[in-house]
């Protein structure tokens, strides 16, 4: 039987296509994963399946979809052309693997090729988000961070107690991680209707974080940090 037309094989290739609406929108990670998952080819590789390409789809070729599993080879060839380098396939797999080990992505299908098999690797869910507050769990980039700008407010502000920059520090990223959390609860809630509409999921995400410091709350943690940073809040 044709492939075109084999039954099997065209649920198959609109499984590729289909499993994109039937995964969660927001999935919490591990803190601790963001360095491992975001080294530079896994960000990459990470970035393209969330994106898709644009693809034809199975009996229809009057209609494209995004497809947002691809094969090894594909990966490769996306993570080169954006590096501008060639990266080996051999290290491709290690980085896919590595991802589905701490549960980034997982096989969607594996479709009979010319040669052999080919397995397509899509994410587990459409946006990752990482930590929280909890100590054993920070970031050390956010802690160098917070450290960098403890010192730069009490340079500005010898007299304050460093004691008090901590506490609108953590009550300013206690306020971020609550409107985060917002974020997500809004996404889930209208999982249906953006499921529908044709855009890349982070682009909703990052317009509605410009909000977080618009809540009264916000504005007055906001003012405050402003004001020992000496900032111009005009």
């Amino acid at each position: 039987m044709d492939e075109a037309t084999d039954p099997e094989m065209i649920k198959k290739r609109m499984l590729l296509f289909d499993f994109w609406k039937n995964i969660p929108i927001t999935c919490d990670m591990k803190a601790s994963y963001h360095k491992i998952a975001f080294q530079e080819v896994r960000n990459i590789i990470l970035d393209i399946l969330r994106e898709g390409i644009l693809e034809e789809v199975p009996l229809d070729k009057t209609k494209k979809r995004r497809r947002h599993a691809l094969s090894a080879q594909e990966c490769q060839k996306y993570v080169s052309e954006r590096l501008e380098r060639r990266i080996k396939l051999s290290n491709i797999y290690f980085h896919l693997g590595r991802l589905e080990e701490l549960g980034f992505i997982r096989e969607i299908a594996t479709i009979k090729g010319k040669r052999h098999d080919i397995a397509y690797y899509g994410r587990t869910a459409q946006l990752f988000y990482f930590g929280g507050l909890d100590p054993d769990n920070k970031l050390e980039d956010e802690e160098k961070k917070l450290g960098t700008i403890t010192t730069i407010i009490k340079s500005l502000n010898p007299r304050i107690e460093e004691e008090k920059i901590t506490e609108l520090l953590e009550a300013i990223l206690a306020h971020q991680e609550k409107r985060r959390k917002a974020r997500s609860m809004w996404i889930s809630n209208n999982s249906d209707l953006l499921n529908n509409l044709e855009f890349d999921i982070l682009d909703i995400d990052k317009f509605l974080e410009i909000f977080e410091m618009t809540t009264q709350e916000g504005l007055q943690l906001a003012k405050e940090f402003n004001k020992l940073l000496r900032f111009d809040q005009e």
